[in-house]
């Protein structure tokens, strides 16, 4: 039977690697052609050889094929008579120094890539995974629409070991907190640089990505052609593609003994659409059963009696080693002959399925070994506003508060009145201070909704410090108000409160309203507006800010701690599908002591 590249649809996930350097090109897919046909074990009785398709030009590209068909007992019997025959395809194509690998048999992928830059392998030898951090610079671009996250945290009931997560744009939603202890295996990117324009799920780790089912050979060649060539455009790598998730350190040093080994298959992690089912529920099987009695621990070395349920299979003598490409490997000495032993083993050593918590913080994992350290980050969240006019201490214009003198005074209440917001129209504000109020002012401009909780500052010195106290109360009013997003909820209590006095401070375009056309307004919207959460503190500046992040000592000290609690509030908002704004002081450069602005 001809090998027929014409009827070829094949699903788009492929093997990215590159002609290592000072290789030549030419007869590099014939050479690969060899080894994968021998990879594939195909003289053997039930994996069959049904056409070849030898290296050929096809416009951009050389490519080459194998057609073959593995036969075995279908999952739902024990009766070896009964046999599933699958047609399977491996594709080779190469734009000039570039290739790409596709096998629709997902079970031997982690084979392919283990030999790639293997000198004994006259084919796989003269070709190179390309490396995680090109990966990440060329795919993990734009709009994240999912994210594999594997955990490197010791396992606890409380904090799940993995996550996949989907949304319209992943990198704002990440948690700068929990998601700290968990780094990417895989991400689902749109994609857009210079022509290059696609839906990406990648794999940087496994030198892997895969993209769409192709329409046909000809829209098959067309994509691939432009992945490859898109891929020979980018000239540095990216360690860290995504905020805030753990990166793989480049060594050993510093590793403390093994506590917790763990089978932990990747491929349970990601959703590749070409992974077989079957094989997926038996991976996620031996994940489940297997556990490990540490013997002996010493720094990379860890020996453990394996057991299967309730069966040992024996002991195995587990060390870390440095491979290429900046990879972790695994070395394996098993010290009994169980062929149960060996298989899983097996696996451990060339798969990636082990992983291993050290007593040290590091975990090694996916072929890499990372460190659980809290890491401190910026809250990005900070715009400064002008208050010129304004005692920036004074939260109410006057004490008993009286809701009609809004405006009238030079409170922050009176700036959210005469200035808020600071992009954007003036729209609807509404004032709810008091006891269960729903935030001191609601604001509402088109579909977004703001609840606004106001709190004076310290001093009006423009060279005060930064204050974390400061935050504290209105970080714990805006979490225990983030019910009041619910718009059945905002509303109940907002038509409750119709009749407290406050409830007659309202506001369309600056003008004087009432609640009920404010009731209206939220009602025609019903739950489709968006959300938002605003801290109006002007304590921070953006000269204290500057000063404590670049400062040492117990001023620093001061500057992560707000950073903590600010992220941590974030966090509390996004559970709610909220965005959190903190406003603080826009005050000048040459500030000096004592210096406050006063109304013009």
């Amino acid at each position: 039977m001809p090998f027929n590249f014409g009827a070829l649809c094949p699903y788009q996930s492929l093997i990215l690697s590159k002609v290592r350097t000072g290789e030549p090109a030419n007869g590099v897919v014939a050479a690969v052609l060899d080894d994968l046909q021998d990879l594939l074990r195909l003289d053997e009785d039930d994996r069959t050889l049904l056409s070849r398709g030898d290296p050929r030009r096809e416009g951009m590209l050389e490519v080459a094929g194998l057609h073959y068909v593995v036969r075995r007992r279908a999952s739902w019997t024990l009766d070896d008579q009964i046999v599933d025959a699958t047609n399977h395809v491996a594709l080779i194509f190469r734009r000039a120094h570039a290739l790409a690998i596709h096998v629709s048999e997902a079970s031997v992928r982690d084979v392919i890539t283990a030999r790639l830059d293997q000198p004994r392998f006259a084919g796989f030898g003269r070709i190179e995974p390309i490396g995680a951090g090109v990966l990440n610079a060329a795919f993990v671009d734009g709009p994240a629409k999912t994210l594999w996250l594997s955990g490197i945290h010791k396992r606890t009931a409380v904090k799940p070991d993995a996550k996949t997560l989907s949304g319209v744009n992943l990198r704002v939603a990440l948690d700068p907190l929990a998601d700290q202890t968990y780094h990417m295996t895989a991400a689902r990117s749109k994609v857009h640089q210079g022509r290059f324009s696609a839906v990406v799920g990648v794999a940087p780790r496994g030198s892997r990505i895969w993209t769409k089912a192709s329409l046909d050979w000809e829209t098959c060649k067309v994509d691939i052609a432009n992945t490859l060539q898109h891929l020979s455009t980018v000239t540095a790598g990216i360690d860290a593609p995504l905020p805030f998730v753990a990166v793989a350190l480049d060594s050993l040093e510093g590793l403390g003994n093994a506590y917790e080994l763990a089978i932990i298959p990747p491929q349970i992690l990601t959703d590749d659409p070409t992974l077989e089912r079957t094989a997926l529920q038996e991976l996620e099987r031996q994940s489940e059963t297997t556990r490990f009695t540490i013997e002996r621990a010493a720094g990379p070395e860890v020996e453990a009696t394996i057991h299967i349920a309730d069966r040992p299979l024996g002991r195995v003598t587990f060390r870390l080693v440095p491979r290429a490409h900046g990879r972790i490997g695994v070395d394996a000495d098993l010290h009994d002959t169980d062929d149960g032993l060996a298989d899983l083993t097996h696996h451990c050593r060339r798969d990636g399925w082990l992983r291993i918590w050290f007593d040290s913080g590091h975990t090694y994992a996916d072929g890499g070994v990372f460190r659980v350290r809290f890491r401190d980050y910026p809250f990005d969240g900070i715009r400064f506003a002008d208050f010129a006019g304004y005692d920036v201490t004074k939260e109410k214009p006057t004490h008993p508060f009286q809701q009609e003198e809004i405006g009238r005074h030079d409170s922050l209440f009176c700036w959210a009145l005469h200035h808020w917001p600071v992009d954007g129209n003036a729209g609807w504000l509404v004032c709810d201070d008091g006891a269960m109020e729903v935030a001191d002012f609601i604001h509402l401009d088109d579909d977004l909704l703001t609840l606004i909780h106001a709190k004076g500052a310290k001093d009006v010195d423009q060279l005060r410090n930064l204050s974390v106290a400061s935050y504290e109360v209105v970080a714990s009013q805006v979490t225990k108000c983030l019910r009041w997003l619910d718009e059945a909820h905002l509303t109940g209590n907002l038509t409750a409160g119709i009749q407290h006095k406050v409830g007659a401070a309202v506001w369309h375009n600056r003008h004087r309203s009432n609640r009920t056309e404010f009731l209206r307004a939220i009602g025609a919207l019903g739950t489709r507006y968006r959300r938002r959460v605003v801290i109006l503190q002007p304590q921070i500046t953006n000269r204290n800010l500057a000063n404590s992040g670049a400062a040492r000592g117990a001023e620093h000290t001061r500057y992560q701690q707000l950073m903590t609690l600010l992220n941590g509030t974030r966090t509390a908002c996004q559970s709610q599908g909220a965005e959190l704004l903190v406003i603080g002081q826009q005050v000048a450069e040459q500030a000096t002591r004592g210096a406050h602005r006063t109304r013009p």
